[in-house]
């Protein structure tokens, strides 16, 4: 994600609904959870992204998040997922 996330209305409304999207098509609620925030993180910063870019604001930056989410590739998500494994 980015800072930004943290300056609209609805973000930390969007994650928990994208987790149960997620939830919904998938059995283990973990990776699917892991899956929906890794997902609106991708998102948040392709928006941001393209904040920086064209100069606009928060308000824009929220309909960019949006928008990110709603045409996210696979491709995307797979290039723009960062994680580690532990095992015990």
């Amino acid at each position: 994600g980015c800072a930004t996330m943290a300056r609209i209305t609805g973000s930390g409304c969007m994650l928990p609904a994208l987790i149960g999207a997620f939830c919904g098509a998938y059995q283990d609620a973990f990776v699917a959870t892991c899956a929906a925030m890794a997902t609106m993180g991708i998102s948040g910063e392709i928006a941001e992204e393209k904040r920086l870019r064209n100069g606009t604001g928060n308000a824009t930056f929220r309909n960019d998040l949006i928008d990110a989410l709603f045409n996210l590739t696979q491709e995307q998500l797979k290039q723009g997922v960062y994680y580690e494994i532990y095992k015990r």
